[in-house]
């Protein structure tokens, strides 16, 4: 039997069609357009939420993680009172609304950014485990995804969560495709 060959090996076989090398060589180049694509398409929605009848208004669990957030902007990091829900995504909107201004556009505009890095991130992970043409059908697929983006313009944990995933899925396949010890991640 044929040893399995990894597939960053195969990017010199000479069985690989020359697109496909092509496309490999302007993967960066792609992956950042992907990115930019992906950021434009996403403010613009939450652009269009700040223009709306919804322009700042909060759902009753948005709220109580904005008040939340705004507790610990307040009193500090250190709570009174046991957790009822996850506790990890009003100690980042409190960073968002400290460092980057105290509104919802800005948080949404933050969350459009780290759904952007999502995309490219998953659409890298999906490149290093098949072609460089499934990467890209696969982050175009994200850009455009509607409950991701709709999940971006929310002031929720979800958005949060899909940006962690997405790395931590990027960082399993890097690994395991570098051979570099994947088992911190995979142990996740």
């Amino acid at each position: 039997s044929e040893p399995v060959t990894p597939i960053k090996s195969r990017r010199h076989d000479p069985s690989v069609p020359k697109h496909a090398a092509r496309l490999h060589r302007a993967w960066p180049l792609a992956l950042g357009l992907l990115f930019l694509f992906s950021s434009a398409w996403r403010i613009y929605h939450a652009h269009s939420l700040q223009h709306s009848l919804l322009a700042n208004s909060l759902s009753l669990d948005a709220r109580v993680y904005w008040e939340w957030a705004s507790a610990i902007v307040r009193s500090g990091p250190l709570g009174h009172n046991p957790f009822f829900l996850g506790p990890l995504y009003p100690y980042v909107l409190a960073l968002i609304r400290r460092c980057a201004g105290d509104s919802v556009g800005t948080v949404l505009i933050v969350q459009s950014l780290w759904g952007a890095l999502a995309t490219a991130l998953l659409a890298d992970a999906a490149r290093r485990l098949t072609t460089p043409l499934i990467g890209l059908a696969v982050g175009i697929f994200l850009a455009g995804y509607q409950m991701a983006i709709f999940f971006d313009g929310l002031v929720l944990m979800e958005s949060l969560l899909y940006v962690l995933e997405a790395i931590l899925l990027w960082l399993v396949v890097r690994d395991s495709a570098w051979g570099a010890g994947a088992a911190p991640f995979t142990a996740l």
